[in-house]
């Protein structure tokens, strides 16, 4: 079975590392971004089956960042 891969795109990531370590324990592949930017690089090199996103971050917003993602990978 393919373990289900992970990007947490926030400006406050430090914050949910107990999540993530949680998440990986139960056998997630976890990824993190700290703002808008390099979650889009991340993801021009690397798929992913769930992609959470901070609403409010500074820089490029979540918004975007999301219409970048239904254009790329829908």
């Amino acid at each position: 079975m393919k373990n289900i891969s992970i990007l947490w795109t926030d400006d406050e990531i430090d914050l949910l590392k107990p999540y993530i370590l949680f998440l990986e324990e139960k056998g997630f592949e976890l990824s993190t971004a700290s703002n808008g930017d390099d979650a889009i690089e991340i993801v021009k090199k690397q798929d992913f089956d769930l992609i959470f996103l901070d609403e409010n971050m500074p820089g490029l917003s979540a918004l975007k960042v999301w219409v970048f993602l239904k254009e790329r990978v829908p």
